[in-house]
């Protein structure tokens, strides 16, 4: 960049000379950013002016600034590459976190992100230890050599490009290290609940560990899940499953309240009077229930009497016994049947958790996945989001651990419901107790 604006100057002897008018340049115009001769004083009146000296002596100022910018950038490198290994660390925990749910089927390509991830953070820390403190030392080298420049015109000559180059380097420096990270994380949460069905058509894409970016797959899932749940929107795609979301007290944030709804119980069901819990009542003990169409007949079933379809829903039961189940069902459940198409999680209109001493599993349609979570503490967390069709639980105790997320396109209000086994009981969780 020309900053002489037409000037032309020689040097006689060391002194610089207008070449315009022949004589020596001794003043500058701070209008202008020129240095002038007196004869250009003409040109400039108006302008305010200066000695050469003087405005040397006031730039030499800021040329110690910009140096001493340049040496904290420096100084951060080492904190830089201490960011990148513990963004690579956090990253690495929470790929771990997502692909618990199906470890069995997705260790092999949990390697490979491992591998995607200590790629990248050697990547980053290679561009932090090497381009990055290679250009600055470059940007100290240029201001010290026009730190030492005899001549005060050249200073001023040189100064304005020296300096456009050393801010533009430095704004470069404001680079995001953590984006491809940051975008692994969201894309992997993004991906956990369709993983299952998604990973054996598509997995062997995902990573491309030769690829300087993050792979094209990566972006195309996340559109397609934006185009399956067109209400969704990022914050709940990256609210689902964070590390920092994963915390008893974000849930609580979503706590809804809940009774229990005597219309619907079945007649061996024993109901607190707070209508908070339930079990199954002694033989001897048991009475006749009025007649009510909404009651289940052949199965020790109830719901509850509020349906949810608010966006995030939160709340938890304590279950005491063998075998409990803890279900989410539309209004419309069939209850008068027999047979298996009335049982929680035995059809299109609910599904289930089910819940013994020794082992987790979650139905649906008939369809029943065993959990590899060994059941440690009887507190469990139910987390719905509605517009996003996602169903999540999770075992409650100082930690929250998460057990398993079910997937559906959510039609209707949805109906905390329970059956419980002989010798069991559900009670509702009070979060006012703990307030």
């Amino acid at each position: 960049m020309d900053n002489t604006h037409g000037h032309h100057w020689s040097t006689t002897e060391g002194a610089h000379l207008c070449k315009r008018h022949k004589r020596p340049v001794r003043a500058f115009c701070l209008t202008d950013e020129q240095v002038i001769c007196a004869a250009c004083d003409g040109e400039h009146r108006g302008h305010t002016i200066g000695l050469v000296k003087e405005e040397r002596r006031r730039k030499q100022d800021e040329v110690k600034k910009l140096k001493e910018r340049c040496k904290e950038f420096m100084q951060e490198q080492d904190y830089a590459s201490t960011l990148v290994k513990e963004k690579a660390k956090e990253t690495d925990d929470f790929c771990e976190a997502i692909l618990t749910s199906v470890i069995d089927l997705l260790q092999t390509h949990y390697m490979s992100l491992r591998q995607w991830v200590q790629a990248q953070e050697q990547t980053a820390l290679t561009t932090v230890q090497s381009r990055r403190e290679a250009e600055l030392r470059r940007m100290c080298s240029r201001l010290d050599h026009l730190t030492y420049t005899d001549s005060d015109v050249q200073f001023l000559l040189d100064w304005p490009l020296v300096r456009q180059r050393c801010e533009t380097k430095l704004t470069e420096f404001t680079d995001d290290l953590y984006c491809p990270f940051e975008t692994l994380q969201k894309t992997v949460a993004s991906l956990g609940n369709r993983l299952e069905d998604f990973c054996k058509r598509e997995f062997s894409s995902i990573i491309n560990i030769e690829s300087g970016s993050l792979p094209e797959v990566f972006e195309t899932d996340h559109d397609d899940i934006q185009q399956t749940n067109t209400d969704c929107d990022v914050d709940e795609i990256t609210s689902m499953v964070t590390t920092e979301h994963m915390t008893r007290e974000y849930f609580l944030e979503y706590a809804c309240v809940l009774t229990l709804d005597p219309s619907t119980a079945h007649k061996d069901l024993l109901l607190s009077r707070d209508l908070k819990e339930v079990k199954v009542a002694p033989a001897g003990a048991r009475t006749s229930r009025g007649h009510s169409p909404e009651r289940f007949l052949h199965r020790r079933q109830l719901l509850c009497k509020e349906g949810l379809q608010e966006n995030h829903c939160y709340y938890e039961v304590e279950i005491s016994g063998d075998k409990t189940e803890i279900a989410l069902a539309y209004e419309d459940i069939d209850r008068k049947s027999r047979f298996k198409p009335s049982a929680f999680g035995a059809n299109e209109n609910s599904w289930s958790l089910d819940c013994t001493s020794t082992h987790y599993s979650v139905s649906h349609c008939g369809d029943s996945v065993q959990l590899c979570s060994v059941p440690q503490h009887r507190r469990i967390g139910v987390f719905l989001q509605f517009r996003k069709g996602a169903v999540s639980f999770y075992e409650v105790s100082d930690t929250m651990t998460f057990l398993y997320t079910m997937q559906s396109n959510f039609r209707k209000p949805l109906y905390p419901g329970f059956w419980i086994d002989a010798d069991c009981s559900i009670k509702i969780c009070d979060f006012m107790d703990e307030k």
